[in-house]
């Protein structure tokens, strides 16, 4: 059917490395309404990479110029250029996602209930040997992340939510307890068993964030650049506050001003 045509021409897009048009060729059909392949393609393109057009940030420099700046609960958002979920979702961010920093600065935030039942999922290293520092929601489900892996981007900003820091503690418990939570490849919001990275940031902070829903290939959906919105100067009263945005310059991250960042939300 005409979806299976859509679905090998992105496969054809891909393979000549053209993830600067692969938009355009999956909007096409998700407007015929024999596209019935929507999930499966999602699943496709979030899992596949192209080569990245320059040097992502180090784990050295996630370290050193990066992690001294970040409090447990902040929010990260990053741009990996070489990921086709950048065509995928139009907006300049393609992914959010939630740092947490070590077990013991989040128990200095206080003690909210289910702290500790939380916390002994939360001790752990990856596959690489490195501690866990960030949740995030990917299409392998909601999982806990190193930060190397999690700020391994191309552009970087962070984000931190105007809330208490016992509130703090409880949107880190309610993340954590989303863990292994499937990927929501249809990006509906409306979906309470599935997720995606921004609704992950979403859920755990509700209701204290205020945040733009907006409609992408027919539902409801958060859009990583839709996080951004409080920053503007408009915003009558912020919730979220800027700490830091930058892009990886030969592997280092090279910092930028506010001005800056606001000239990549469309």
């Amino acid at each position: 059917g005409l979806g299976d045509v859509y679905t090998r021409q992105a496969y054809t897009k891909l393979s000549e490395g053209r993830a600067d048009i692969l938009w355009t060729t999956l909007k096409a059909g998700v407007q015929q309404p024999a596209y019935e392949t929507q999930t499966m393609v999602s699943m496709m393109i979030s899992h596949i990479r192209v080569p990245l057009h320059s040097e992502g940030l180090s784990p050295e420099s996630v370290r050193d110029d990066v992690l001294p700046k970040l409090a447990p609960g902040d929010i990260l958002l990053t741009r990996r250029d070489g990921y086709l979920t950048n065509t995928f979702l139009p907006g300049h961010w393609g992914h959010a996602a939630m740092y947490l920093g070590s077990a013991d600065e989040i128990r200095a935030l206080g003690d909210a209930p289910g702290l500790d039942e939380a916390l002994k999922t939360y001790n752990g290293k990856d596959k690489d040997g490195f501690p866990f520092a960030a949740i995030e929601a990917i299409g392998e489900g909601v999982r806990f992340s190193s930060a190397g892996y999690a700020m391994n981007a191309n552009s970087l900003a962070v984000l931190r939510p105007n809330v208490s820091a016992e509130q703090k503690q409880t949107a880190i418990i309610r993340a954590i307890g989303l863990r292994g939570t499937p990927y929501d490849f249809s990006f509906d919001l409306g979906s309470q068993d599935k997720i995606i990275c921004t609704e992950l940031v979403y859920r755990a902070y509700a209701p204290h964030l205020d945040v733009p829903f907006e409609e992408v290939m027919g539902r409801k959906t958060l859009k990583p650049d839709g996080m951004l919105q409080e920053l503007s100067p408009a915003a009558a009263s912020p919730r979220t506050g800027f700490v830091l945005y930058g892009k990886a310059v030969d592997g280092k991250f090279e910092s930028a001003t506010l001005e800056a960042l606001m000239t990549t939300v469309e």
